[in-house]
């Protein structure tokens, strides 16, 4: 686009080719330069790799709804930006002393602000959405500053830089607790200078907490500081590395943030890294009593490849506070580890998807003696823009043979085929096999058999892509042996 526009001014296509062939040069150098610091040698590119399946994944296994007035902020403060984009389009000037009138400089930033806003796009809660916001009303801000025109009385040449302070003042936020007195001056005064903490308070690590979590916290770290060497490492599931950081222990995987990791990529770049690091300890925090799920998603769901290699290499050893296990490592699980498959629904091609209804699977034979997991092996169909968006939110319905239901929201990476898990029964009683006792695990099975399965897609928010389609590859019921 930019060279198109520039096809009249050869001086400014002649800039433009230096510029960037300078920034190409340079970007390239620094990549060598971050491949040699993260493995030590300059063609491994395998860093850049892992960052663009992050950000590619973060689409749409962190995708959360827009809502009031996150929403009404969010299209009035990009509708008036872009407006005014356009009015500097149109008395632009490539020869202008200022950048911000020159056609480059607008197509650049303009672009760029549309990159950040991707942030709220995906993540739509009011910080995401704050943060996606800065970089357009910032490039906004410098264009009224610097439309000042010398030539023009003094009163006039002012106006664009009252008007630029005044859209900030406006676009601040929608909540007086964003105000910078009540959101960033409180917090500093109230940051722990010394060991000392508010009444009910206690002191770790440079923070005051609540005296719940101060116990929580000394009792865990307490316990891994005991539990292992100060050189090994320890896991986490499924993403509380706060305990492994006050216990001063590396923390083990091949993905910092464990949320993100979903996908067949990631997945396995964080199995290979506790592969290879083989953490004797494992910190292993249970659904609904001391974790928390992030978007209604079970954490077992989130990342079911990782919890079966759990499964499999460690068993419960101790509790140090309510809900959180401490889990010894031990390979022979492993060696004896296997599963039994049986099939319950065959392939099926839907190609036609009505918004707000359930899209029925068909009865189920009959559910075998101790079934223990759902496996439902799919391929959700987008549109390509999609990837400008963020996809449907899938909800598994499972219905039991007693008349209940259980609604699990799932995650299906659009336009490949994806396994998604669940587990039917409460998620408390996955605690079971991590037992030393095979048995434990058979007694884990949901007691009530499932009788019907159907699934959901239903829009996350204003800005969902609907999808076109839904492959159902298979439905199988899975069972786990010792």
């Amino acid at each position: 686009m930019a060279l198109f526009c520039s096809t009249r001014e050869p001086i400014e296509r002649k800039a433009l080719f230096k510029f960037g062939a300078l920034a190409g040069a340079f970007i390239f150098l620094a990549a060598l330069a971050v491949n040699f610091f993260m493995s030590g040698a300059l063609f491994d590119f395998r860093f850049w790799h892992d960052v663009r399946e992050v950000a590619a994944t973060y689409r749409w296994a962190m995708a959360s709804s827009m809502q009031d007035p996150a929403r009404t902020w969010f299209v009035a403060t990009t509708a008036v930006c872009v407006l005014i984009f356009l009015v500097a389009w149109l008395w632009r000037d490539p020869h202008s002393p200022y950048i911000t009138r020159r056609p480059l400089f607008l197509q650049g930033a303009l672009l760029f602000s549309v990159l950040s806003l991707q942030t709220g796009v995906i993540r739509s809660d009011w910080e995401h959405v704050t943060l996606g916001l800065f970089t357009i009303i910032s490039l906004t801000a410098a264009i009224l500053i610097g439309s000042t025109n010398e030539s023009a009385g003094r009163a006039r040449s002012y106006v664009p830089g009252y008007l630029a302070l005044a859209l900030t003042a406006i676009f601040t936020g929608p909540l007086p607790l964003l105000n910078s007195s009540t959101l960033l001056m409180a917090d500093w005064k109230h940051l722990p200078k010394d060991a000392s903490c508010p009444a009910g308070m206690y002191f770790v690590d440079q923070a005051c907490f609540k005296q719940g979590d101060f116990l929580k916290l000394r009792s865990v770290s307490s316990s891994v500081q005991s539990g292992v060497a100060g050189s090994d490492p320890i896991a986490i599931f499924p993403y509380e590395n706060i305990y492994g950081v006050l216990a001063r222990r590396r923390i083990a995987g091949g993905v910092v943030q464990n949320y993100v990791v979903a996908g067949n990529y990631l997945s396995d770049r964080h199995l290979a890294g506790l592969a290879q690091d083989k953490p004797p300890l494992l910190i292993y925090s249970m659904d609904g009593v001391a974790t928390l799920r992030l978007d209604g998603l079970s954490n077992f769901t989130r990342t079911p490849q990782i919890w079966f290699y759990l499964q499999q290499h460690y068993k419960e050893e101790s509790e140090p506070a309510p809900g959180i296990l401490l889990m010894r490592r031990d390979d022979l699980r492993a060696a004896k580890w296997s599963s039994h498959a049986m099939k319950l629904i065959g392939s099926q091609q839907i190609d036609t998807l009505q918004e707000g209804l359930p899209i029925d699977l068909g009865p189920l034979p009959r559910w075998p003696d101790h079934g223990q997991f759902l496996k439902l092996d799919l391929t959700v169909r987008y549109p390509l823009w999609w990837h400008l968006l963020k996809p449907c939110r899938l909800t598994v319905d499972v219905a039991l043979a007693d008349g209940t239901h259980k609604l699990a929201v799932a995650l299906a990476e659009p336009n490949k085929e994806t396994e998604v898990w669940i587990y039917p029964g409460e998620e408390a009683q996955l605690r079971n096999y991590f037992s030393g006792n095979s048995g434990d695990w058979r007694g884990a099975a949901p007691p009530i058999p499932i009788s019907h399965i159907a699934l959901w897609l239903d829009p996350i928010d204003w800005l969902s892509v609907k999808p076109t389609g839904i492959a159902i590859r298979d439905v199988q019921v899975v069972q786990i042996l010792g």
